[in-house]
């Protein structure tokens, strides 16, 4: 069973690193946001988990991964500080009020951020394929969860704030959109 899924993006700061093409001037924002990311909790990247080693362990490590596959390093990046808070999974009912809207196909995709990685690569792991959704498209999930309410699996009346919470933060900052995330297992 495919289980999408919605989560708050920061687009600007996604569309920030992805002009990133040279190790110094990543490293330079990893330095700038190092207070934010040693509060982090989790990561994806595997990266981070070097911070507790000490500067010069964890400046070793970025170098290595950057030389090594500079679209992995840059995509971990991007997952680990542009996605915030929880995923919310849905379920069948939900996904087709934006999947069955005439708008889905007029949205802008994760392929603006990177190029589709190649299939068997690291990289094409830890990518995620995912549209960023206008208010009226929440608006499309929302009333699909209510109107389906007796149906829903997934989701429950209690995903209705969390949904509501999403599209509101998202009005009131412009840096963010709501990502549709498509689950490609």
């Amino acid at each position: 069973m495919e289980i999408d899924k919605l989560q708050l993006f920061n687009s600007v700061l996604a569309k920030k690193i992805t002009l990133f093409d040279r190790e110094d001037e990543t490293w330079d924002f990893i330095i700038a946001n190092l207070e934010q990311i040693k509060a982090m909790r989790e990561f994806e990247s595997g990266l981070f988990y070097a911070l507790p080693h000490g500067m010069d362990h964890f400046r070793k490590c970025f170098v290595q991964g950057f030389s090594y596959d500079p679209q992995l390093h840059l995509l971990s990046l991007m997952n680990d500080l542009c996605f915030r808070g929880e995923p919310l999974s849905l379920n069948y009912w939900a996904r087709c009020g934006y999947l069955d809207s005439g708008d889905s196909a007029r949205t802008r995709t994760s392929e603006q951020f990177f190029s589709k990685a190649e299939k068997n690569s690291e990289a094409a792991h830890y990518q995620k394929y995912f549209h960023l959704l206008e208010s009226g498209d929440v608006d499309n999930i929302l009333r699909a969860v209510e109107q389906n309410a007796d149906k829903l699996t997934i989701n429950t009346a209690e995903d209705i704030p969390k949904i509501i919470h999403m599209r509101d933060f998202c009005a009131d900052h412009a840096d963010y959109k709501v990502a549709y995330i498509y689950d490609t297992r």
